[in-house]
């Protein structure tokens, strides 16, 4: 292993090669905003995205300036003068040439009063991202990062933001966050101080050095650039209804080389009346089994802390080295979970009641030490080294207690946990005249160890550990109005358990092409071949009891799935207005889903049982149609944004087709007057998702809101889920031929929930800005299923 590593290290180097990239100036104008009139001796300063200085130079006479050559293709101007606000302008820029940005208004200074941006365009279109620069006034009225996001939405394709829960996606997936280029935990992006956003960098694809890890694509929040000085934000929203709190707190400070930062974030829930209703067959026996469950009120609740605290020191404008230590603690449970049984067996039928209880709690502490140089202009280096741990307990109850003299049944479960993830990653990337080159690897060791007792039994241990290697190279450029990306990758893998050994190996590709047609629009293709190795869970061979009937296990000797996709979009923007139409389709070869099966050997320890296994199917398939509308700012007051889509699922796993279609949709708006915005969200049908043999309807939220500013201080009162009875709703069917099942879970407490939240955020002393960092790792494989 170690010198496949280091040969295939060698290679990523040798095939790195020098060139002199085009350069460019940028010439403008500074005025004064009131009169017109051109400012002489304004401080024009270009810096870089690691805070390094370009050229600095003041206007003349006639409020003109021109720079010198410039050879960096994302540029920060800070643009000053004495008795007037401080302004920075964005420029983006691939090509040799001048770059006119026209005049720049100055506003002078009457009292304190928050900085104002100048931007060009508020979006510009990457071969492999989107450039947004949020207005001063998105800004202003956006509490949290997460509205702020929101309010942005509309100018990212793709992207999903539910605040209440506290939740961002893309596509229905969870991307990675990033400040200035540096992956971040989403718990940090919670804490970040909008006033500081200087633009946001939105990847709708995934890059190839995320690719081996499902993620959607990237967020990035690029900062002002500061000096010494900190900024504090906090945060509190609350039900007054019902338990329910969402706690952040974070803070930074910058001095001279150092940055320390210092972040918290609490979620806590507490319900009463959580009930969960489900039908579902076991086919097998002489005669089907069949089970109809009806939820009765039943308690739930989670809390989880996560503190991080992490430490910068800027060596000089091109080096960096960066420690990050994360807990996160976890307490899940479902509490005296209640329902009302039938069982069909045989012309006779059984009621019971079902009693269940859980109970998780985990530690997951990480730490992370980050490198990286700026070799020179146009290449650098990033060297992340990581480790974490995680021990949990997890304890599960079912009691079955029948009406009709039958035998009651009772289960006790329990897994012990303890398990790390310790490795390496190491990146390069070169910038050329028109293409910038990217190479790097990923390596980590993860062990698990779970000991599993069930109704006070003597626990069987279950040892199980990884070796995973990825390595991977990419490029993305533009030739005239096409932008591209494009690159390669492998992964392979080492698993085992006790003798029990699995490799595999699986290369990855991804595509995407952008052209920019005249008049406002522009297409988009995404070809993506993604294999998905299994998790521990999946491979670990441990027999699992769910309840009288059925047991678990794993397998392994599954097979990588390959997920297949092409999408294409048609994107068009006109001063107010942003749409976006989409077509895609993929299909998932060997997909991995839980295999039920009857024991009819008698001999068995398991006889008459159904066995539910991790198997390989054969293939599924999704088509996706959706059609995304939004107008900004109408008549300086409104904004309104809606989503329609339509999905097609289709899964063939051993014989059986089984074909699903769903129609999604969702409308929202925001009126602003003054220092007053208030806002609804509505979904009109929720979007579902096709996992293994498993439709999954996501969790419905609707929100109606009203929000105050003032000065660094946000009020905000809403009513969650308004005009329903049942709360919070979602669901799941299960496509099989042995166990067909279908669930229904509502919260009632989360119908008409009052909601009240309060947002701080205040920035102190002078600012300062860090080089970018743009590995992060953490996240570790415990090898539990606790999804029963």
């Amino acid at each position: 292993m170690k010198n496949v590593y280091i040969k295939l290290l060698i290679l990523t180097m040798m095939l790195l090669c020098n060139t002199i990239a085009e350069a460019y100036t940028i010439t403008g104008q500074i005025v004064d905003k009131e009169s017109g009139t051109p400012l002489r001796k304004a401080v024009i300063i270009a810096r870089n995205d690691s805070s390094k200085v370009l050229a600095g130079l003041n206007s003349d006479q006639n409020g003109q300036f021109t720079t010198a050559n410039i050879d960096c293709q994302n540029v920060v101007l800070e643009i000053s003068r004495e008795n007037y606000k401080t302004t920075y302008f964005a420029v983006s820029n691939e090509t040799a040439g001048v770059i006119d940005i026209g005049k720049i208004l100055l506003e002078r200074k009457i009292i304190e009063l928050q900085e104002v941006e100048v931007n060009a365009q508020s979006v510009i279109q990457k071969p492999d991202r989107y450039l947004i620069f949020p207005s001063a006034k998105e800004v202003a009225r956006s509490a949290s990062s997460l509205s702020l996001l929101n309010e942005l939405k509309m100018k990212m394709p793709g992207l999903h933001v539910n605040e209440m829960l506290e939740s961002v996606t893309i596509e229905n997936r969870t991307p990675v966050f990033q400040i200035n280029g540096k992956e971040v935990s989403f718990s940090r992006i919670l804490t970040i101080n909008n006033d500081n956003v200087l633009r946001i960098e939105y990847h709708d694809i995934p890059t190839m050095r995320y690719a081996d890890r499902g993620v959607p694509g990237i967020i990035n929040f690029v900062m002002k650039p500061r000096q010494d000085g900190g900024s504090v934000t906090a945060s509190v929203n609350s039900a007054l209804t019902t338990g329910n709190i969402n706690a952040n707190v974070g803070g930074t400070y910058y001095y001279k080389k150092s940055e320390w930062s210092l972040n918290y974030n609490n979620n806590w829930r507490r319900y009463d009346d959580q009930r969960i209703s489900s039908t579902e067959q076991f086919i097998g026996r002489d005669m089907p089994i069949q089970r109809t469950e009806t939820g009765l009120p039943s308690e739930m609740g989670y809390l989880t802390n996560r503190i991080s605290l992490g430490y910068t020191y800027m060596h000089d404008a091109n080096t960096m080295l960066s420690a990050t230590i994360d807990g996160v603690f976890m307490n899940n449970a479902f509490r005296n979970a209640h329902s009302d049984n039938t069982q069909i067996y045989a012309d006779e039928t059984y009621k019971y009641k079902r009693h269940y209880n859980t109970d998780d709690d985990v530690a997951m502490p990480s730490l992370d030490i980050y490198f990286r140089k700026q070799i020179d202009k146009k290449s650098k280096i990033e060297i992340d080294a990581f480790a974490s741990m995680s021990d949990g307990d997890y304890d599960r109850n079912v009691n079955h207690i029948y009406e009709n003299d039958a035998d009651n049944y009772y289960l006790s479960s329990m897994t012990q946990n303890s398990s790390w993830r310790t490795g390496l990653e190491g990146v390069y990337s070169r910038t050329y005249s028109k293409f910038t080159t990217t190479y790097g690897f990923r390596y980590y060791h993860n062990y698990a160890e779970n000991d599993y007792a069930e109704n006070g039994n003597l626990p069987t241990l279950d040892k199980l550990s990884t070796d995973y290697l990825y390595v991977y190279g990419g490029i993305v450029g533009r030739f005239d109005k096409l932008g591209y990306s494009a690159g390669v990758g492998g992964v392979y893998s080492h698993t085992k358990e006790f003798s029990m050994k699995k490799d595999a190996f699986r290369p990855k590709v991804n595509v995407t092409l952008n052209y920019q047609f005249p008049k406002n629009w522009s297409l988009n293709y995404l070809f993506i071949y993604d294999p998905s190795l299994p998790s521990l869970s999946q491979q670990s061979e441990t027999v699992q009891t769910v309840d009288d009937i059925s047991l678990r296990m794993g397998n392994m000797g599954l097979k990588p799935s390959t997920w297949f996709r092409n999408r294409i979009y048609l994107r068009y923007t006109y001063k107010k207005f942003t749409g976006t139409f989409w077509a895609s389709h993929s299909r998932t070869t060997d997909p991995i889903f839980n295999r039920y099966t009857y024991i009819a050997d008698a001999s068995s320890p398991y006889y008459n049982k159904f066995m539910s296994q991790t198997a390989n199917g054969s293939h599924d398939d999704r088509i996706n149609l959706q059609l995304n509308v939004g107008f900004q700012e109408l008549f300086n007051h409104l904004s309104i944004y809606g989503v329609i889509g339509w999905d097609r699922y289709d899964f063939t796993g051993f014989g059986n087709i089984d074909c699903d279609k769903r129609v999604y949709a969702s409308a929202e708006a925001s009126l602003y007057f003054g220092n007053w915005t208030l806002s609804g969200f509505f979904e009109i049908a929720p979007q579902y998702s096709l996992n293994g043999n498993v439709i999954r309807r996501a969790e419905r939220w609707n929100m109606i809101q009203v929000q105050y500013r003032h000065k660094g201080w946000f009020f905000r009162c809403g009513i969650a889920n308004p005009f329903t009875k049942r709360g919070a709703l979602y669901g799941s069917k299960t496509l099989s031929d042995v166990h067909p099942a279908e669930d229904v879970n509502f919260i009632k407490d989360n119908a008409n929930m009052v909601t009240f939240g309060v947002v701080y955020r205040v920035n102190f002393g002078k600012g300062f800005k860090k080089a970018s960092r743009s590995i992060r790792n953490s996240g570790i494989d415990t090898g539990v299923n606790s999804d029963y």
